[in-house]
């Protein structure tokens, strides 16, 4: 106890204070020795403060930008953290916001920088590459818009969260329906725009049912929704959802009846038809159905299931 005390007596306390946030940044970035892990927001920030004060002349007011927002941005993301929901829709840390962020915009000068499966670190590299590449010319606009759009995203998820408590439909499409977080980028900058009600989130419910939980695993059609989104707008991306639906439901329709000479029995399978607003349970022609199942009768005794398609 002795020698721990003495070792505490030798220790110099320092105090450093660097008014220019640039510097100030770059000088934490050399002397961080708390054997504690940068968070991603930690590093992001410094990214972009060492390209506004290397390329941008930061002194004049971008660093201050970049520092506020991200002030702003640490506050939020430590709000999300304490939801009492996040772990049910599907436990997101930082990482995962960042990536779904990524692939949510297409921002001037930059690729695109989402993907599905890529990891958080290879967009990491992948947005250091691209910073590279921007002209300096407009390395400033960038920055600028990187950064505001960011701490929208983070506030839009947070105030998703926050409607899972108010909102009787996103407490079901959330929490109860636990919607798969590739839609996430997709709804998130539906709910930037103000675009994400209550008919809309619903449709992205029963997208879900039919992308991931009836048998297949539509990871990359779920993922890229939002080209649809980013390039004909909220009908464009409701009609893209109807259409795939519609198409898997027809595929798995077709092909319930093709095997079904392998089974003991035939199925008929029934679409309750109370989904009108997105027309997704219209999919069905009766015509096809009427030809094969006198076929099936006279050998299979019939099984029936009533498949619904709820609100």
């Amino acid at each position: 106890m002795n020698e721990r005390l003495e070792v505490l007596l030798e220790m110099v306390l320092m105090r450093l204070e660097e008014p220019d946030p640039g510097r100030a940044i770059r000088t934490f970035q050399s002397v961080n020795d708390r054997g504690v892990p940068l968070l991603l927001l930690d590093k992001l920030k410094s990214l972009l403060i060492y390209y506004s004060n290397t390329f941008c002349d930061g002194k004049r007011g971008l660093d201050q930008f970049i520092n506020d927002h991200f002030g702003e941005i640490f506050k939020i993301f430590a709000k999300i953290k304490k939801s009492d929901h996040i772990s049910s829709v599907g436990g997101f840390d930082e990482g995962d916001i960042f990536r779904y962020h990524a692939g949510s915009q297409r921002f001037d000068g930059i690729e695109f920088l989402g993907h599905y499966s890529t990891s958080t670190e290879d967009i990491c590299e992948k947005f250091k590459d691209e910073l590279k590449e921007i002209k300096k010319s407009k390395l400033k606009s960038f920055i600028r818009s990187y950064v505001s759009d960011l701490k929208n995203f983070y506030q839009a998820f947070l105030d998703l969260l926050s409607e899972i408590d108010t909102n009787p439909t996103t407490l079901k499409v959330m929490l109860i329906n636990t919607i798969n977080p590739l839609f996430f980028n997709s709804l998130i900058r539906l709910k930037i725009d103000n675009e994400l009600d209550d008919e809309t989130l619903r449709l992205f419910a029963k997208t879900d049912i039919v992308f991931f939980k009836s048998g297949k695993k539509m990871r990359t059609t779920a993922y890229n929704l939002i080209d649809e989104y980013l390039e004909k707008g909220k009908e464009g991306l409701k009609s893209k959802m109807i259409d795939q639906c519609r198409n898997h439901i027809e595929l798995a329709s077709w092909q319930s009846v093709n095997n079904a000479s392998n089974s003991s029995c035939f199925h008929y399978v029934f679409f309750e038809k109370n989904c009108q607003e997105d027309g997704s349970c219209r999919s069905q022609k009766i015509d096809p159905w009427e030809a094969i199942l006198p076929r099936k009768r006279a050998h299979h005794p019939h099984q029936f299931i009533r498949t619904e398609i709820q609100q």
